[in-house]
């Protein structure tokens, strides 16, 4: 697997979710950190492989951290999804806020947050 493939990973998907939760969230859970970590100890393998001219461990290497970058972008989609289903529970709690601060009626806000959850289940799924 050729290393770019790591970076346009990064730099595409895992950049959008990545910015979209922390944006969301202002914080960066630590579960995740912990796979950027273990992907900066597989990108200083890699580095150290291509100069001794190791391309099973490149290879290896660069699997690895890939696998730990997509395990980053999933944990962050899943945290910033539960980050907005607990703001939207907090809304379908407080009645006052469905009767006077919504600009939709109850059934449309109904039909809404069901869909949000099949995506999320979908999601979850893929």
């Amino acid at each position: 697997m050729p290393v770019s493939k790591l970076y346009e990973f990064l730099r595409g998907d895992f950049q959008n979710v990545w910015s979209d939760l922390l944006t969301a969230t202002g914080q960066k859970p630590a579960v995740i950190l912990f796979e950027l970590d273990a992907i900066l100890w597989h990108l200083a393998a890699i580095h150290d492989a291509e100069k001794a001219g190791d391309e099973a461990s490149v290879e290896s290497n660069s699997k690895e951290a890939l696998r730990h970058l997509e395990r980053a972008a999933l944990d962050a989609a899943k945290v910033f999804w539960l980050h907005h289903r607990e703001r939207v529970d907090k809304l379908v709690e407080d009645q006052d806020v469905i009767d006077f601060c919504l600009n939709v009626s109850a059934d449309k806000l109904a039909e809404v947050i069901m869909e949000a959850k099949d995506i999320a289940l979908t999601a979850r799924h893929l």
